[in-house]
């Protein structure tokens, strides 16, 4: 067992293959870039919400998932790098 993780355990232990789902995100092709789904939870996209990120469902049952401004705020612009 992880400590303060109730329920999880190590690599390759019993809810191994949850916790990879649990941190993995797929991207998906938006309708101005590309949203990042959670692998775990299909219909949640990860959103930028005052300076903070959270994993939200549009028209979910918590604040995060508000309609309004949803999906610019769980889409994402691919550019080129920073790089000189």
């Amino acid at each position: 067992m992880v400590p303060g993780l109730p329920g999880r355990d190590g690599p390759g232990g019993a809810f191994a293959s949850r916790r990879e789902e649990d941190a993995t995100w797929c991207p998906v092709r938006g309708r101005d870039g590309i949203r990042l789904s959670a692998a775990g939870y299909p219909h949640q996209y990860l959103r930028r919400i005052n300076a903070e990120f959270w994993p939200a469902q549009q028209g979910g049952t918590h604040t995060r998932g508000n309609p309004a401004g949803f999906v610019p705020d769980s889409t994402w612009a691919i550019t080129g790098p920073w790089a000189p």
